[in-house]
């Protein structure tokens, strides 16, 4: 069996990503307040939760555990979590756009952004963590930790983002989008 990890912060932010995740059997992993009320430190916190759940993942016997956010939605079946073959796998596209579920897998291909839900082995939780906890943004080292390692994705969706709840982090990087668009 795969041990699934979720952060959870203290209060339920996302109903429906709950209500989506109430079958699971997980081991609550608290979330990491923010030092300060930062972009940045908001950032780090959510590295750090990473790292802490795959610290918990590598104390137990398991050869590959699951880490999955409060607001992740889990759409469809959970047979992303046997593909056991990959170091890392990740069970959607994009956390940006609606796809349609398809389990149509992605070999070698990993989503640009998104930490929501993925599965993973030892190895790559044992490259991942150092980066976590070195200050690394959680999805721009996770490309790093895997690099020569068989990773994959799925064409489309079965989780999603939960949108309709307020990310800081995701604000904050839309923001600085526009920002720097502006500016050329």
């Amino acid at each position: 069996m795969i041990p699934i990890f979720r952060i959870t912060p203290s209060t339920v932010r996302s109903l429906a990503a709950f209500q989506s995740q109430i079958r699971l059997q997980v081991i609550s992993i608290p979330a990491v307040k923010p030092e300060r009320n930062t972009m940045s430190a908001r950032v780090q916190a959510c590295s750090y939760a990473h790292a802490a759940c795959l610290e918990s993942f590598l104390s137990t016997e398991a050869r590959h555990g699951a880490v999955i956010e409060d607001d992740a939605i889990i759409l469809g079946d959970l047979d992303w979590l046997e593909y056991v073959d990959f170091d890392l796998f990740i069970p959607f596209a994009h956390n940006r756009r609606r796809l349609p579920p398809d389990k149509t897998i992605l070999r070698g291909k990993i989503p640009k952004y998104g930490t929501q839900a993925y599965l993973c082995s030892r190895e790559f939780a044992m490259r991942y963590i150092p980066l976590l906890r070195a200050g690394g943004i959680a999805d721009h080292v996770q490309h790093i930790a895997a690099e020569g390692l068989c990773i994959g994705s799925y064409a489309g969706n079965l989780v999603e983002h939960d949108t309709s709840v307020q990310s800081m982090i995701d604000e904050g990087r839309r923001l600085a989008f526009v920002r720097q668009e502006a500016r050329r």
